[in-house]
């Protein structure tokens, strides 16, 4: 592993930090979350095993870290789209496509080792865990917002109690994606057609 070359301090974090994360996606994809450590990590990543510990207290919060860089870039990359589309319908047909898409290039996707299961673990580190993902419950609900003012869908009285369950609809797709027991095509077409339908005017 080559030398990290910075010209500051600050600089030299951010690279050994992105090297970090960029090696635990390989490892869960790899080994699966169970097995995972951070001395494996932290040997991918070419540091030294008590160095990890600066950046991250155990793989718990490694691991929160590495799922709020990754919606962090599905966010900034759907914002541009969003804002490249006609219709509030347009909008939700891309993030419906886009989330479910992301299922298939999520560490552990059709891997011996499996996805990260949300279930297994403790209980506040899965609250935070769901946390990361608010800005995506964010921009479904600015969706469903404009898609009410605009008239293309009918009046949402309860946009968080919508968002909520237009956001399981879509994650019921990740095992199945995820495992590849379903093509991304299949699953956003009918999830699609799910969603519009119960919004449709």
């Amino acid at each position: 592993m080559p030398r990290i070359k910075a010209e500051s301090l600050a600089e030299h974090r951010s690279l050994v930090r992105a090297r970090i994360l960029d090696s635990f996606g390989e490892e869960l994809h790899e080994k699966g979350y169970a097995a995972l450590t951070l001395a494996d990590v932290a040997a991918r990543a070419g540091i030294a095993r008590n160095t990890i510990y600066n950046y991250a207290a155990d793989k718990n919060d490694l691991m929160l870290e590495f799922v709020e860089r990754s919606v962090d870039e599905y966010l900034t990359r759907a914002r541009a789209e969003l804002a490249t589309c006609p219709s509030a319908s347009e909008q939700m047909r891309y993030l419906i496509h886009s989330q479910i898409n992301q299922f298939l290039h999520e560490p552990g996707s059709g891997s011996t080792a499996g996805m990260l299961e949300g279930g297994s673990l403790p209980p506040a580190v899965f609250d935070a865990l769901m946390g990361r993902l608010s800005g995506v419950h964010r921009l479904i609900g600015e969706v469903v917002e404009r898609g009410t003012r605009s008239g293309e869908f009918h009046r949402v009285v309860d946009i968080p109690a919508t968002v909520e369950m237009i956001a399981s609809v879509i994650g019921s797709q990740r095992m199945p994606v995820g495992e590849h027991t379903r093509s991304v095509d299949d699953a956003v077409t009918h999830v699609t057609s799910f969603v519009l339908a119960a919004l449709a005017a």
